[in-house]
């Protein structure tokens, strides 16, 4: 507040002007005045805290729920009724470190294993079969969101992007809920319990 105060006798005095004549007692009530007001305004403002909670707990609270190993449960995908398929992909990890840096891996739970030198339907079936990518990450609590920020992957189109999921936590805190949506609707759904 000594700041805020600081600020509001600095801004009285820039709106007055170097060469004014106004007493000491005027500049004083006019900033104290102001102060006032500001401290009003201040205390019927929600703490910043507040603004930052998601689910109940503090924001660095849920960011720290982030940091560790999750082994992918299921991955759903819904149409634009909403009718959910589940996908081909099974088997899957995604981590993210304390300094903020993750990595994700994703592939069929049928993939074939070729035999002797790979044809370019081997490589067309292995390409299409995983995803991968690793980068950066930003929890963002008040909206609900964690950002991957792709620094390498294995479709190239996704460097340099920022993929966004939607995030919810179980009570737990072990179950990781990542969903992809367009807008309002949930294109993505998937599921993580962390690895022990």
């Amino acid at each position: 507040m000594r700041c805020l105060t600081a600020v509001l006798v600095t801004t009285v005095l820039l709106v007055m002007g170097a060469g004014a004549r106004s007493s000491t007692s005027a500049l004083e009530r006019a900033a104290g005045e102001a102060a006032e007001s500001a401290r009003a305004r201040v205390d019927i403002t929600p703490p910043l805290t507040s603004k930052l909670r998601f689910q109940g707990a503090p924001a660095e609270d849920i960011a720290d729920r982030f940091v560790g190993a999750f082994k992918l449960v299921s991955y759903v995908a819904y149409d634009q009724d909403g009718s959910a398929t589940p996908t081909p992909y099974r088997d899957g990890i995604i981590m993210y470190d304390a300094t903020g840096h993750m990595s994700v891996h994703l592939m069929h739970g049928d993939r074939a294993r070729p035999e002797g030198a790979l044809t370019d339907a081997d490589r067309t079936a292995m390409y299409s079969s995983y995803i991968a990518y690793y980068g950066s990450y930003e929890v963002i609590v008040v909206n609900g969101v964690v950002e991957h920020h792709v620094d390498g992957s294995l479709i190239p189109s996704l460097v340099g992007t920022t993929q966004v999921r939607h995030f919810e936590f179980e009570d737990d805190g072990d179950t990781l809920i990542l969903m992809v949506k367009n807008g309002d609707r949930v294109q993505g759904r998937l599921r993580w319990e962390r690895s022990r």
